[in-house]
């Protein structure tokens, strides 16, 4: 079993969802998450922050993910690179990916707002899951923008 299926597999029995159909709704999540943060794109980062990579994790942000996947899929040889450089950008996207739902699904408190993620892939629930617990402190075009990219939709409540 691949690393990914592992770690949605744990929690998927863990909070008693279906594994393969949390695992669809996981993919289609960290792709619109992908699209939010960094246009979809692997490498490049943020010229004002330190945010790199596909989900724009900022350097702060890489260790404490790592910590929080260890403890569901254990050490992988990745890890401690990533754990040095702080940079995600230097890895693929499996291990990015991996990096953003361990470090989401991980997240104290985040059982509320993941398991309708996996469970009914609502797009809502992706959008407050992706404010909430990736993109914290977000400014009203991130919220325009989340809108657009998770529904599809623009609701002008300005």
């Amino acid at each position: 079993m691949d690393d990914l299926r592992l770690l949605i597999s744990l929690h998927s029995k863990r909070l008693n969802v279906d594994v393969e159909v949390a695992y669809e709704n996981l993919m289609l999540f960290s792709t619109l998450v992908g699209i939010m943060e960094n246009d979809g794109k692997l490498t490049g980062g943020n010229p004002y922050s330190t945010a790199k990579g596909l989900y724009q994790f900022v350097d702060g942000s890489v260790g404490p993910a790592i910590n929080r996947l260890k403890r569901y899929i254990g050490d992988r040889p990745w890890m401690s690179s990533l754990y040095v450089s702080r940079d995600a950008s230097t890895v693929g996207w499996e291990e990015q990916t991996l990096l953003l739902l361990g470090d989401l699904l991980g997240k104290r408190g985040s059982d509320r707002l993941m398991r309708p993620v996996m469970q009914y892939g609502n797009r809502e629930s992706m959008r407050k899951a992706y404010l909430i617990l990736h993109h914290t402190n977000p400014d009203s075009a991130t919220n325009r923008r989340a809108e657009v990219v998770f529904n599809g939709t623009l609701n002008d409540d300005r």
